[in-house]
């Protein structure tokens, strides 16, 4: 995931997180399917901050207000504008693995 993000190549790191799930035995229900980013913190923050970089503008922090539950949930992925599927990704990372917080507003002083 750090070589996609360092070589932005963003789609591709949402492949890998498809593709290597059944390769390391990650089984999930049918209905949320096999994805990294649902299992492993790194590909969660990563594939959140992936979609932040892809958009290349700075973040809207309005476009908060239009981030809803069922975007947040493992199936919306349909979600046309790119600002509210990067939130409700980063949403998703923080629900699933809220420890990796604490070390990453360290790591900015925070």
């Amino acid at each position: 995931d750090y070589l996609c993000l360092r070589s932005r190549q963003f789609d591709k790191l949402r492949g890998l997180a498809c593709q290597l799930a059944p390769l390391y035995g990650f089984q999930m229900s049918e209905s949320i399917g096999q994805r990294l980013d649902l299992s492993l913190p790194n590909f969660a923050y990563s594939i959140a901050l992936a979609a932040f970089m892809k958009d290349s503008k700075c973040p809207e922090l309005s476009m908060l207000n239009h981030v809803s539950i069922s975007d947040i949930v493992p199936d919306a992925e349909e979600q046309e504008d790119a600002q509210v599927l990067a939130h409700a990704q980063l949403m998703r990372a923080l629900l699933l693995f809220p420890l990796g917080l604490r070390p990453l507003l360290d790591e900015l002083g925070a």
